[in-house]
This record gives C-alpha cells, sequence and structure tokens, in this order.
C-alpha cells in the first residue's frame, strides 16, 4: 500500500493514480495513506465502536437506529457515516468526497428525524420514535434518488 505521508494534495492526487486508483475506487486519503474500506468493513467498525454501554444520552438513542440501518438491506451495501447525533448513508468511504444528496437521519432521546438534504435546510421528512420507521423510509427515499440518479 502506498504511503503518502508528507505529500501535498496535488501530489497525493498523482500517487492514487499511480498506485492505480480509478474514479471508481473508494479512496481515502487519511493522514497520507491510502485506505480503503468495504461497506461491511465500515459496518463493522461503526458497530463496534456504537456497542453499548453509553457514556451519554446521544450515543444510547443513536444504538437503536445504528441496530436497524445495520439489518436494512440497502444500507448494508452502503458505508455508513455518523456526525454528532446524525446518521449518514453514503456510497463512499470518505465523506470528503461524499456528493450524494441523501437524507439522513437524526437520533434524539425518544424521536428519530429522516432530515433532507442538506441538513442545514431544516427540512424533517419524518419524526418517529421507531428507529427502524425512520431507516425504512429513509431507504426508500435514497432507493428513489438513485433510481433518479441512474435514469438521468
Amino acid at each position: 500500500m502506498p504511503t503518502l505521508a508528507g505529500a501535498d494534495s496535488g501530489t497525493q492526487t498523482e500517487e492514487v493514480e499511480k498506485a492505480g486508483s480509478t474514479s471508481m475506487d473508494v479512496v481515502c486519503l487519511s493522514r497520507g495513506v491510502i485506505v480503503e474500506r468495504s461497506p461491511e468493513e465500515a459496518w463493522d467498525e461503526m458497530l463496534e465502536a456504537g456497542r453499548p454501554p453509553h457514556e451519554n444520552d446521544w450515543d444510547e438513542a443513536f444504538w437503536p437506529l445504528l441496530e436497524a440501518a445495520s439489518r436494512n438491506e440497502l444500507f448494508r451495501s452502503m458505508h455508513p457515516w455518523r456526525s454528532l447525533n446524525q446518521f449518514y448513508p453514503s456510497e463512499f468511504d470518505d465523506m470528503r468526497n461524499r456528493h450524494e444528496l441523501f437524507p439522513s437521519i437524526a437520533a434524539a432521546p425518544g424521536l428519530y428525524s429522516v432530515m433532507a438534504h442538506p441538513v442545514t435546510s431544516g427540512i424533517i421528512l419524518l419524526k418517529t420514535q421507531d428507529p427502524a420507521e425512520s431507516v425504512s423510509f429513509a431507504a426508500d427515499q435514497i432507493f428513489r434518488i438513485m433510481s433518479e440518479m441512474e435514469n438521468h
């Protein structure tokens, strides 16, 4: 695996190309090293990191969402990402390259909200107390978006 420690952005891009990566590869430049994970590896890491016991209410609320998402076929085929109390499914293993217009799911004690992209719009598509319902709804939205993208 090529090491890119100390390289600037341009050099990193050149080195990634030299390493045989294509635009279809999932490439994460983290601390100067090319890292590629499958969705399954990303899920394993997220589930391991999110397991109880939890230190706060936010983590406690996030765990049922994470469990429900991990049982959804579409979500399992994607890379999982977390930012604070938000869950983001992505086709990419590097959030810096994430450009999807997919909704995210916010977890709070007793409430799961499916948020339209971008989250900063404040548009809530669904509020529910059931994390599985939020996952199913978000997966339907993502499937619709992906289908529309394929048809264009």
